[in-house]
C-alpha cells in the first residue's frame, strides 16, 4: 500500500463513522507520508496512543473494504507493534514530534528526525531489513 492514498481514504472512512484519532506514526509509513521514500509499506506503526477499540475495529473494517476493492491490505495494517519503543527513546521525544498528516478527523505526527532515525536503527537491529 502507498501511505498517503491509504491514510487519506482511512480519514474519509473515519469521518463517515463519526470517529477521530490522533497518533504518532513511525517507520516506513511515516517516511512515506513525509515524502522521504516512495515505496509501498505493509502497515502503519502507531507508537502512541494505544489504539482505542473503535479505531482498531474501524481499521479492520476498512482493510476488508479495501481488499474487496482489490487493494492488498492486512487486517492489522494499523497497529501498536512498536509501542514499547517509547520506553527506550531519548527523554523528551514527545516534545519533538512533528505533524505529518492532518485530515478531517485523522491527525498523524511522527518523531523528530533524530528520534525517527534512532527508531529505524532499532528496527534494523531487530529485523535486519531496514537498511535501505
Amino acid at each position: 500500500m502507498l501511505p498517503r492514498p491509504t491514510i487519506e481514504a482511512f480519514d474519509r472512512h473515519l469521518l463517515g463513522l463519526g470517529l477521530r484519532f490522533e497518533g504518532v506514526v513511525i517507520g516506513g509509513s511515516a517516511l512515506g507520508l513525509m515524502g522521504v521514500i516512495q515505496r509501498p509499506t505493509r502497515d502503519f506503526d502507531i507508537l502512541v496512543p494505544e489504539l482505542p477499540p473503535a479505531i482498531a475495529s474501524a481499521a479492520r473494517d476498512f482493510a476488508k473494504e479495501q481488499r474487496n476493492a482489490g487493494v492488498d491490505l492486512l487486517d492489522d495494517w494499523l497497529n501498536n507493534g512498536p509501542m514499547q519503543l517509547g520506553d527506550v527513546l531519548p527523554a523528551g521525544w514527545r516534545e519533538r514530534v512533528e505533524r505529518i498528516f492532518e485530515g478531517q478527523v485523522l491527525v498523524l505526527s511522527t518523531l523528530g528526525r533524530p528520534d525517527l532515525l534512532k527508531s529505524k536503527l532499532f528496527a534494523l537491529s531487530d529485523r535486519g531489513t531496514d537498511l535501505p
